[in-house]
Order: structure tokens, then C-alpha cells, then sequence
């Protein structure tokens, strides 16, 4: 069976979708002998096609651009661009394969699909409308869910949910019978042995600055704490992104500079090595989010994690180191914050079997030969 996924980044590009994406196209070659190829939109490419293997798959890098940041819009001026439509094309895919509804490639994905007479499954991993920096912004994202991605769900020829809270979202636009499948988890996490007594309890914040984050809300959360004299903790700040200045400038203002450290990006093998094994509790105050990964491996970890009840959180664990808040809620932030760092010894671990077992990438590859040979 030859699989073509058609999307919009993809690795060294870092987001939680593509390394999903990766993972995926690796475990399908590996396991069935699939021919896979990933056409992705690369936004810095300037000249020659990169065609390249990886894992036993071709990707084929699409020229283009972002309209607005991470939202790519191919170069269809570009000669190269056809070039790599006439690569795509001769790979002769059974099955096209889009992701997430509100980017550009899912369109332009089933609009081939359509053209070319090919099947196609959509993948969706949103589980709510999109969120942008201004109310035109998210008015015009809206009104693209209406008119324009509606049709992406109704015209596959099957859609998979990532959650079950994406479910519930995506049948807002269709009717139609939608399975779901978690994903799979690759890491080499290792569990972070259980001590008695932690004199420093070490709070990580792993993500994008975004204003969607609220790592705000945790700086607040983080003063309310020192004024109740609770100075046993500090906060790790992994991650870069366009609210850093000012985030940089609130931890001055609130007078954090002991307690809070900015270390900019990391990369995934770096964390694993150098800073997983010091973790003891997490932080994602985030105001929506799809179904985390670095939740599932922070548990995995032995963590304490403090996250908000938005997206497919809460269905990751119902143990006892799975702590959820609703979002910006900055009193009972700081209560569960005292509540990890107290309950840290008798919960962190709880969720590990669970979640190794419920995000295993076997399941998810029985599913999809499956589900892709009843096509």
C-alpha cells in the first residue's frame, strides 16, 4: 500500500503534530513494508526541491510561505512547486492522509484527492475553533470552519479523531461515524525514581511563550506562593516564542529572578538527558490545547503534573498525579501547586503503567492496518 501524507510541517519544524506525523509514517514502514511519502511545506526552502529519506520514507519538501505565523501558503509561482507536484503524483498514493482541519496543505490535500480520484483520510487534532492574537483574526478562522473546512471533514472518505473531546468537536461539522485513535508515544523517558524528602521541589514549564499558554497566570501563581512564605520551589522555563520579552519583564516586575529561570528551546533528546531526570512536578496552564504529548511523557517520567481541564487532558489519566484546573484560575493554580509539592511522594508514578499501555504504538498500528485495508 503506498500512503501519502499531506501536511503542513513536519520535523526539523517543531510541534507535537509533526513529530505525531513522523512517528506515524515510521511505524507503517517498519511494521507492514508501506511505502510512505510526506509532502510538507517548507517555509525556508528557496530553491531546489528537497526530496530525502528518513526511516524509510521519502519527504518531499513543498515551497512556500506563512501568510501569518504557522500557517504556511505554498509558493505556486515557483517552478519548483510543480516540480514537487510532479513528484507527488508519480508516487501513485492508494490513500492521501491530511491533518488538522485549518491548515492550507489539508485543502489543497483534498482538493488532489478529489482531482487525482484517490481515497483519503483525514486526521483531525483539533479539538476546538482557533485561537489567534486579534478578534478579526479568529472572526475570519471562524468563518473559514463554516464555509471552506467543513468540507474537509464531509468530503474524505473517512476522518479519525486524536481524543475523544476531538470528536465531539469535529461532529459539529459532519455526522458521520468517527473512530478514535490515540496516538502512540516514542520516547526514551526513563521513570525519575520517588524520593522521600525533595528540599527543592523543581516546577518545569515545557511549550511554546504563547499568549494560548498563560505562563503568566503561573508567574502569578509563583508570587502568591512566596508571600505565603513558601520559598521550597522553583520554576524551569523550557521554550521560546514571541511572548518571551515580555514574560522576561513580568518575572522582574513580580521579583521571580530566584525562583523562575528562562532556558530557552531544547531540543526532545537534550530534555531527556539533561533535564527530565530532575523533574518532579509540571505546569500547563495552557487555555486550550489538543491532546499534549508533553503531558503523557512528563507522567511517564514520574511527574506531578498540574494541568488545565481543556482538550483531551483529562482523558490522558484519572490517577492522583494527573491534577487538572479550570483555566486562569490563578488561586487554585496556587493550590494545587502546594498540593504537588506536598503529595509528590505518595502520587508521582501513579500514571505510568496506564499511560504507557493507553498510548502504545501497537495498538495504534493493528487499528490502522485495519481500518486502511476495509477502505
Amino acid at each position: 500500500m503506498r500512503v501519502l501524507q499531506y501536511i503542513a510541517y513536519f520535523p526539523p519544524h517543531v510541534w507535537w503534530l509533526e513529530s505525531h506525523a513522523a512517528e506515524w509514517a515510521k511505524r507503517r514502514v517498519s511494521s507492514w513494508c508501506w511505502s510512505v511519502m510526506v509532502a510538507t511545506y517548507d517555509v525556508w526552502q528557496h530553491t531546489d526541491i528537497c526530496t530525502y529519506e528518513i526511516d524509510w520514507y521519502t519527504v518531499v519538501c513543498i515551497p512556500s510561505f506563512e501568510i501569518i505565523p504557522t500557517f504556511p501558503f505554498p509558493k505556486f509561482r515557483r517552478k519548483t512547486y510543480w516540480d514537487a507536484q510532479r513528484i507527488i503524483k508519480s508516487f501513485n498514493a492508494d490513500i492521501l492522509i491530511t491533518r488538522t482541519r485549518f491548515f492550507i496543505p489539508s485543502l489543497i490535500g483534498g482538493i488532489l484527492a478529489k482531482l487525482r480520484w484517490k481515497k483519503r483520510v483525514h486526521i483531525e487534532h483539533g479539538v476546538d475553533y482557533v485561537i489567534l492574537n486579534a478578534r478579526w483574526k479568529n472572526l475570519f478562522a471562524w468563518l473559514f470552519d463554516q464555509l471552506v473546512w467543513r468540507w474537509i471533514f464531509n468530503s474524505a472518505n473517512a476522518v479519525i479523531a486524536i481524543s475523544a473531546w476531538c470528536k465531539r468537536f469535529v461532529q459539529k461539522f459532519t455526522a458521520r461515524d468517527i473512530p478514535i485513535m490515540y496516538r502512540g508515544i516514542e520516547s526514551a523517558i526513563q521513570p525519575n525514581p520517588v524520593v522521600e524528602l525533595v528540599p527543592l521541589f523543581q516546577f518545569w514549564f515545557v511549550g511554546r511563550l504563547v499568549k494560548l499558554k498563560w505562563v503568566d497566570i503561573l508567574f502569578f501563581a509563583c508570587r502568591k506562593l512566596l508571600d505565603e512564605w513558601i520559598t521550597n520551589f522553583s520554576v524551569s522555563i523550557i521554550g521560546d516564542g514571541e511572548e518571551k520579552v515580555s514574560l522576561m519583564q513580568l518575572q522582574r516586575e513580580l521579583n521571580l529572578d530566584n525562583n523562575v529561570t528562562f532556558y530557552g528551546f531544547k531540543d526532545k533528546s537534550y530534555l531527556e538527558k539533561e533535564f527530565y531526570p530532575y523533574m518532579h512536578g509540571i505546569i500547563n496552564a495552557s487555555v486550550q490545547e489538543w491532546l499534549p504529548t508533553w503531558v503523557i511523557e512528563w507522567l511517564l517520567a514520574q511527574c506531578v503534573v498540574v494541568a488545565t481541564r481543556v482538550g483531551g487532558t483529562p482523558e490522558i489519566s484519572d490517577q492522583d498525579d494527573l491534577i487538572l484546573i479550570e483555566p486562569g484560575q490563578i488561586d487554585a493554580l496556587v493550590e494545587w501547586m502546594k498540593k504537588a509539592i506536598y503529595s509528590y511522594k505518595f502520587v508521582a508514578g501513579l500514571s505510568r503503567i496506564l499511560v504507557s499501555k493507553k498510548f502504545d504504538w501497537s495498538q495504534n498500528i493493528t487499528f490502522y492496518k485495519a481500518f486502511f485495508d476495509s477502505l
